[in-house]
């Protein structure tokens, strides 16, 4: 009976010995390593690092310059300009990530600061466009062409605005009436259309300055600049 007893606690320890030997084993066979060995940021920016392949309880997180980046949970957070290194250390490893750190972009502190427009006649949705060919000063009319560069029939609708230019933005012109300014047209493909508009029929307050055309279309708004001077 006792050999019994002895035998079957022999086969109890190798079986436990197998598998605390198995788990080592799996264990030492899992790889592990960082996300990023070298990482560039701008100052006062964030970077989540990750020590692949290892227990995020099980890491310990430093930095060799905490005034340069400081790191937490594998959270780097870049202070100012400069260089560290930040080190995870797992189960008495060490692996180590270089951190540099440039200044921060420059954005314009000038809230009124806007871009000037494009000094281009005319603006292309890439299927319909609008140019104006001549202006009278005297009489307000323009003479403006749309061109379809598509190979498919567009329709272009009646609606035109006119915006004026500030110095600093385009500002609409005000309408007299809520009426359409011109004829809703069909276009042909790779075909144009030259029409006559009388500005001071359908807008207010138009005098000598700088001015945008806008035609309505199924793709949006296209403009033609121009001056009446």
């Amino acid at each position: 009976m006792n050999k019994k007893r002895i035998l079957y606690f022999m086969i109890s320890c190798f079986c436990v010995t197998n598998l605390f030997l198995g788990n080592i084993s799996s264990a030492a066979s899992k790889k592990v390593y960082l996300s990023k060995n070298k990482i560039t940021i701008r100052a006062k920016k964030s970077y989540q690092l990750k020590l692949k392949g290892a227990k995020p309880k099980n890491v310990k997180w430093s930095s060799s310059n905490k005034k340069i980046a400081t790191v937490k949970k594998g959270m780097i957070r870049s202070k100012k300009k400069g260089k560290c290194f930040v080190t995870a250390k797992y189960l008495g490893k060490k692996y180590r990530c270089s951190v540099i750190v440039k200044d921060q972009k420059k954005t314009t502190s000038d809230p009124k600061a806007t871009k000037k427009p494009s000094l281009s006649e005319e603006t292309n949705c890439g299927v319909l466009s609008v140019k104006v060919n001549s202006v009278s000063g005297d009489t307000k009319v323009i003479n403006y062409t749309i061109s379809n560069h598509s190979d498919k029939t567009e329709s272009v609708p009646a609606f035109v605005s006119l915006d004026r230019y500030d110095g600093r933005e385009w500002l609409a012109v005000p309408r007299k009436n809520s009426t359409v300014t011109a004829q809703a047209m069909i276009l042909m493909p790779h075909r144009e259309i030259k029409l006559d508009l009388d500005l001071s029929n359908h807008f207010t307050e138009v005098g000598i300055g700088k001015y945008r055309l806008g035609i309505q279309t199924s793709y949006g708004m296209i403009y033609a600049e121009f001056v009446i001077s």
